[in-house]
């Protein structure tokens, strides 16, 4: 009997490590052969002896793999913080009711890593003496449901029976299924349910918490569970873990990877990966700064001196994945950042306040001098049309480098926009026409302002706190009209009040800075008809056509487009209606025609045009 089980078990441990092992990684088709070949007779051997069963082998093989044997291969470690949670699914599963555990957490805390540790001390007999002959078996649920069919063609729950079958055989294996949702959602509960109840098969489940709700849609499933649900580590936590891991970083001493680095790593990844839980985004950055260094060296000369990961390299990871500008500012930068007002004036004239203070609410958030738990900046512009505000905001997103803008004057997906920001969280975020917001978007951008994160429909974090809010209203709008130059303090505070009434003082409170913008004066207005008659010359010369626009043109439509209750746009419709229809009607009728030069002037009280071939 001892040498038939000594056989037994190693005709089940070869067949699983050719099978889950070598197979996969072998480099040719003549290996691949040449191990199958081997393999076979084994099995055979098996298989006649009644050990092993074909069709549950070949489940096993295809969709599962062995986290024991991954472990006493070296290619799986324990798990670092999390003693409680092993000890806690040990007693889970050794109860006689309830036998299952269910890992619940967010995305990237580590629930597989704790399975696997679990795996890990199983092999090294680091667990109690009535589990140390435990295997834990994870699936691959991806395959297994996109798989070849068993059982006569009945797709997944074919495969789930065979799997299930397989497993009831032997009362030391315990499934470990990732994505524990994906059971409901291909209508496998009823079957899963039925192998629990009959107490064949010992489960680990794990999902996250926002998909947790499609089991708990199941209270018959969820009482099959006892959920053990996982924090996220903190950054002293983290921290530990990731020298836990240094091994794996420094790839056979390829690299060193030095404590400020790894410190680094946590700090940066905290303040500007919000979206991603540790300790998840810290072993991702420190893995990827590891492969950046190693390519870095491997185009030098070789050298007996290994390269360091230092927090330089973190930061270049960082900024790469997040578009977030981090580290040192560099001389290019600081210039950029110095003319941020020139540059921005170029474009939006009259405001120059509005300017300034955006300007430097830029220059501190790069800094790192905005706080911690709020977007980088807020702000709420109000004035009448055509002053600027949008423009403003524009130009602004133009800077930074990304811009997402909601009219709330229309219909827009939420969660549409939560996955831009989701996807780039350094952004301008422009709410145009707050007024027009409905009550669940006031209370989603009070929670934004006073918290800096907001949750989408499934659930999921959302972090606002390296963009920029910029919010854009017409809100005491009449008081700005009637007011006059002496009047423009207490207009200014006549709107500051009208803005608290109309949006609560709760609201308004968590504004970083209310901007209300001023009338656009004579000058305003002449400025503003340069940058856009200048633009239309360049419109026309896309079409090769030489407009030239005489200065008595511009200074006609500056004065004709003066209208307080309109501002820019008056401008547009006055050079829309005495410049663009005219020319349209000229290239229409064959006039002008490519290559010509049309000369615009104003005299005797009209616009003329000159047309030179």
């Amino acid at each position: 009997m001892f040498l038939v089980g000594t056989l037994k078990a190693v005709a089940g441990s070869l067949w699983t490590f050719i099978s889950s092992t070598v197979l996969p990684v072998a480099g040719s088709e003549f290996l691949h052969i040449a191990l199958k070949a081997i393999a076979q007779p084994v099995v055979q051997i098996a298989q006649a002896s009644g050990w092993l069963d074909a069709d549950t082998w070949s489940v096993m093989s295809q969709y599962c793999e062995d986290l024991n044997e991954k472990a006493k291969m070296g290619k799986i470690h324990d798990v670092i913080g999390r003693d409680k949670e092993i000890y806690s699914m040990i007693d889970i599963l050794t109860r006689n009711g309830k036998g299952n555990p269910c890992a619940v957490g967010e995305a990237g805390v580590g629930k597989t890593a704790l399975i696997e540790g679990l795996a890990y001390r199983i092999a090294n007999g680091k667990v109690p003496e009535d589990f140390k002959n435990k295997k834990i078996i994870k699936v691959n649920m991806v395959n297994l449901i996109a798989g070849k069919a068993y059982n006569k063609g009945e797709g997944a729950v074919g495969r789930m029976r065979a799997l299930f079958d397989a497993a009831a055989k032997d009362k030391d294996i315990i499934l470990f299924i990732d994505e524990f949702h994906q059971i409901v959602q291909c209508n496998a509960a009823e079957l899963f349910k039925t192998y629990l109840d009959r107490g064949d098969i010992r489960v680990i489940a794990a999902t996250t918490t926002s998909e947790y709700r499609y089991i708990s849609k199941d209270p018959a499933l969820e009482r099959r569970f006892t959920k053990v649900f996982l924090e996220e580590p903190t950054q002293s936590e983290t921290l530990q873990i990731l020298k836990g891991i240094r091994n794996d970083f420094e790839d056979g001493g390829k690299v060193r990877v030095t404590d400020e680095a790894l410190v680094a790593a946590v700090n940066l990844t905290g303040k500007y990966m919000k979206n991603r839980s540790y300790p998840d985004k810290a072993i991702d950055v420190v893995s990827s700064a590891s492969k950046l260094v190693q390519r870095k060296s491997s185009n030098l000369l070789k050298s007996l001196e290994i390269p360091n990961i230092t927090e330089e390299d973190i930061q270049y990871v960082i900024s790469s994945e997040t578009n977030i500008p981090v580290g040192k500012i560099s001389e290019t930068e600081s210039k950029l950042l110095d003319s941020l007002e020139e540059r921005i004036e170029n474009c939006v004239k009259g405001q120059s306040q509005a300017v300034k203070v955006v300007s430097d609410a830029i220059r501190c958030g790069r800094a790192g001098m905005s706080l911690n738990n709020k977007p980088r900046a807020s702000f709420l512009f109000t004035g009448t049309s055509g002053v600027g505000k949008t423009l403003l905001a524009q130009e602004i997103g133009r800077e930074i480098g990304n811009l997402v803008c909601i009219d709330l004057e229309q219909d827009y997906s939420k969660d549409s926009f939560l996955e831009k920001i989701w996807k780039k969280p350094y952004s301008v975020v422009l709410f145009d026409k707050l007024e027009e917001a409905d009550q669940s978007t006031i209370k989603m951008l009070s929670g934004i302002l006073e918290r800096g994160y907001t949750m989408d429909s499934a659930g999921h974090k959302v972090d606002f706190t390296n963009t920029i809010i910029i919010m854009t209203s017409k809100v005491g709008e009449n008081i700005i009209l009637n007011c006059v130059d002496s009047e423009e303090k207490d207009s200014k505070n006549r709107v500051y009040e009208k803005i608290e009434k109309v949006f609560g003082e709760s609201f308004v409170k968590n504004i970083d800075n209310v901007v209300v913008f001023n009338k656009l004066n004579l000058k305003s207005f002449e400025q503003i008809s340069d940058i856009l008659l200048d633009s239309f010359e360049k419109i026309m010369k896309s079409q090769k056509i030489n407009l030239k626009i005489d200065e008595s043109v511009k200074k006609y439509i500056s004065l004709n487009g003066i209208n307080h209750k309109l501002g820019a746009r008056q401008i547009e419709k006055v050079i829309c209606e005495a410049i663009g229809k005219p020319i349209a009607n000229m290239m229409i009728n064959g006039k002008i025609k490519s290559q010509d030069t049309l000369m615009c002037s104003f005299s005797d009280g009209k616009i003329k045009f000159e047309i030179q071939k």
